[in-house]
């Protein structure tokens, strides 16, 4: 037997047991898919937009932080406890610190936003 007369007995088997599904099935099936992709699609524009807005509550809430910071120091140095720290040289620096940490943590969280804003599943 040649291999063009075993290649010609290999796909009249394969003709005679394949069953394709019903065309209703595959009317469905990919009907579904449509719809699917056009959830995620219509989707995608929402998802950037939290994304942003949680950026900016991050980049509100750094700056009342930062409106509120000598509030906060003048009422825990009002603290007995706590006025000899606050006047110390270690915490004369803390402001500009906690400006530059929020600012670096508003900016990863952004990024962070925006990639599984992006992503795909």
């Amino acid at each position: 037997m040649t291999v063009e007369e075993r290649l010609r007995e290999e796909f009249d088997t394969a003709c005679r047991d394949a069953r394709p599904p019903a065309a209703g099935v595959v009317w469905f099936r990919a009907e579904r898919r449509r719809r699917t992709e056009a959830a995620r699609t219509a989707a995608r524009p929402m998802t950037v937009a939290h994304a942003f807005a949680g950026a900016c509550a991050l980049g509100a809430a750094a700056a009342l932080l930062q409106f509120l910071a000598p509030w906060l120091r003048q009422w825990v140095s009002a603290a007995a406890g706590f006025a000899r720290l606050l006047q110390s040289e270690a915490m004369a620096s803390l402001p500009t610190l906690a400006l530059l940490g929020t600012a670096g943590l508003s900016l990863v969280a952004a990024s962070l936003a925006v990639y599984v804003a992006l992503l795909d599943d």
